[in-house]
């Protein structure tokens, strides 16, 4: 799935590109590890929009009912639990919560939230890092990068200069960052960053 600014299309090596979603100020679209799409504005939060391989759409109830803005929406590996931030009447708020899937895989409900205790500053980005780990990056007067566990403690660490998207998964199981330079970064202990790559667009997850 890409999103091309105005809209997000499927694009696969076997198929013409088709529209999956055209509505405004989507958020990146998800693909999770049954090959479905899921896409939400950042100003409808309610309005999940999950598409199947063959373009059949479906919508999903979520528990973050009063809230009028998500900030960000990423898949756990395995694609059984989601992490939404959103902003509520409360302030900002990170949900943690389970996902049901049918014997067709297709998601069927989200379960109630498991709240984590979001970072000081605006939430920018957050992510899987693990099964138990996520990380949730948050912008202010500096940026903080917040990597809790779930039901657990969180450690804050300073995100590399210019940092805008983080991710985790893959093999080493360990926090990635993209900065607005296009560079990427993979933490290699609490206090350091690696580059391992530049001229980054788009930064994914492995699921």
């Amino acid at each position: 799935a890409v999103n091309t600014g105005s809209a997000v299309v499927s694009v696969r090596s076997d198929k013409q590109p088709t529209m999956v979603d055209n509505r405004a100020k989507l958020l990146p679209a998800i693909v999770d590890p049954n090959s479905f799409i899921w896409t939400v504005p950042t100003d409808a939060p309610q309005t999940i929009r999950i598409t199947g391989r063959a373009g059949t759409s479906r919508s999903i109830s979520v528990p973050w009912t009063a809230a009028p803005e998500i900030s960000f929406l990423s898949l756990s590996p395995g694609g059984s639990r989601l992490l939404a931030g959103v902003t509520t009447p409360r302030g900002q708020e990170i949900c943690a919560a389970s996902i049901s899937r049918g014997d067709d895989l297709w998601p069927r409900s989200i379960g109630p939230c498991l709240a984590v205790l979001p970072p000081a500053g605006k939430l920018v980005s957050g992510a899987w890092v693990d099964s138990a780990r996520v990380a949730v990056l948050a912008a202010s007067s500096s940026a903080v990068l917040r990597v809790s566990t779930l039901g657990g403690m969180f450690v804050d660490v300073t995100p590399p200069v210019g940092a805008v998207t983080v991710s985790g998964g893959g093999e080493s199981m360990t926090v990635r960052v993209l900065t607005n330079y296009g560079e990427l970064f993979e933490q290699s202990s609490s206090t350091r960053w690696s580059m391992v790559q530049s001229k980054v667009s788009v930064l994914g997850s492995s699921h």
